[in-house]
């Protein structure tokens, strides 16, 4: 492999949504008799269609023609290291392998197979050694997922002191037992400058059911305050950390950084975060980027009325998902009453131990006229809240309501598939509300599939 190859090969793992890089090094593949140019041209191209579209099943057939005919090149030492792989945009994602095989001593011969450059992402599973971490195979990557590897603290440290992840741009190290030492490590990694997304979740929550896996991470504010003061995450466009211990502290020094100017994304469900947490990230001064829909997700935390105010207070969050907090209908009173609601597009307030009268509440805000979406699943609105929303000349925008586990019955549903105040209403869902078999089919045959069961 040339050096002009192998630098179109990196330009193209780092910026994969450049279509330009791929045409580029389809056209010099070509131009060098390298059959892998039809194959980045083919899955470009099966990208941008539809499963049902007529060509996609005629560009799918060659893709697997011409892989199958050059399998023994393109993958050959993969599976006979009993990986799992995929091709997309003419390169090879591992999507399965043992971390133990891989980056061990079986795996050290991919060093000499010209192939390996080829792999953009490694998707490793299990545990392995800690010195696994600075094995040369992983200089080539851009994207790097160890699925439940518990490396814990010490992993993690070994892992951000490799020169060989200089040219990573996603890191997904979830459920692998990191604390506040292994955020830490990775924070002060100079090695991890080219990241534009870091994964730190630990589904700890799902983790606290009878029988579930225990090997989330459990990063607190030490950790949070950390990753938001690294001079090296600069790049980041989104960072998930749900699942930890994160309280007001470690909110305040995310909100607060210097160093994140470009997320566009931040994941915070299932923390510990309260009122004052919340009220430093209404202000976002630091994240002008963070204004896409669910931008910012504090879902399943400890934020009351006054955090949850100070929220949709904030003119530079168009939609906020703040469900599964304890709102209730104070709360909810006190953010309809806001006028900074007026540049809303989605509420989310799901298990917010919300009734009708936070529903009336809701109905009756004058400065809801731009909402979009509405989720208000596994409250406890019933019929009479879903016949107030119906009747609120606020909400015309609507197209879409999540009223899931609600007590609401045939009555309140048609109140509000019924309503000259919502024209624009195309999905509602009702999945666990006490509608029988039998009205659900009135409804079907009234309604279709403006109704989500």
């Amino acid at each position: 492999m040339d050096d002009t190859q192998r630098r179109l090969l990196e330009s193209c793992k780092r910026h994969p949504e450049d279509r330009t890089l791929f045409q580029v090094l389809a056209d010099y593949l070509e131009e060098h008799g390298d059959p892998r140019s039809e194959l980045i041209r083919l899955e470009v191209g099966l990208a941008d269609l539809d499963d049902d579209d007529p060509e996609y099943q005629q560009l799918t057939d060659r893709q697997e023609e011409l892989i199958a005919r050059h399998q023994d090149r393109w993958e050959g030492p993969l599976l006979d290291l009993e990986c799992q792989v995929k091709h997309s945009g003419g390169f090879v994602q591992v999507i399965s392998a043992r971390a133990e095989v891989l980056l061990g001593e079986q795996g050290c011969r991919l060093l000499d197979w010209p192939g390996w450059l080829w792999v953009a992402s490694l998707v490793l599973r299990g545990p392995a050694a800690a010195e696994s971490w600075q094995s040369p195979l992983l200089a080539s990557l851009s994207s790097l997922t160890l699925s439940e590897g518990e490396i814990g603290d010490v992993g993690a440290q070994t892992l951000a002191g490799s020169p060989y992840l200089a040219n990573l741009t996603d890191l997904d190290l979830e459920c692998n037992q990191i604390g506040d030492a292994g955020a830490q490590a990775l924070g002060a990694s100079p090695y991890l400058a080219n990241l534009t997304g870091l994964n730190l979740e630990s589904n700890s929550f799902i983790a606290s059911l009878p029988g579930a896996n225990t090997s989330g991470n459990w990063i607190g504010d030490v950790g949070a305050e950390a990753l938001a003061r690294s001079p090296y995450l600069s790049k980041l466009t989104w960072l998930e950390l749900e699942g930890n211990r994160i309280g007001d502290a470690g909110a305040q020094a995310l909100a607060d950084s210097l160093f994140l100017p470009n997320l566009k994304m931040l994941g915070l469900r299932f923390n510990q975060i309260g009122d004052v947490g919340a009220q430093a990230f209404a202000i976002l001064p630091r994240f002008p980027r963070l204004n896409s829909p669910n931008g910012l997700d504090l879902y399943g935390n400890r934020i009351g009325p006054i955090g949850a105010q100070a929220l949709v207070c904030s003119p530079n969050l168009p939609s906020i998902c703040m469900g599964f907090n304890p709102i209730g209908d104070d709360g909810v009173e006190l953010l309809a009453a806001s006028p900074n609601l007026a540049s809303l597009e989605c509420l989310d307030l799901r298990e917010s131990q919300l009734t009708a009268v936070g529903a009336q509440a809701l109905a009756n805000g004058p400065h809801l006229v731009n909402l979009d979406h509405l989720e208000l699943d596994f409250n406890q609105i019933g019929d009479a809240g879903a016949m107030a929303l119906g009747t609120s000349p606020y909400l015309a925008r609507l197209t879409s309501i999540r009223l899931r586990g609600n007590q609401i019955s045939e009555a309140g549903a048609c109140a509000l598939l019924q309503s000259p105040y919502l024209p624009n209403l195309t999905s509602l869902g009702l999945q666990h509300n006490p509608i029988s078999e039998v009205e659900a089919q009135r409804l079907r045959a009234q309604f279709g599939d403006r109704i989500d069961w």
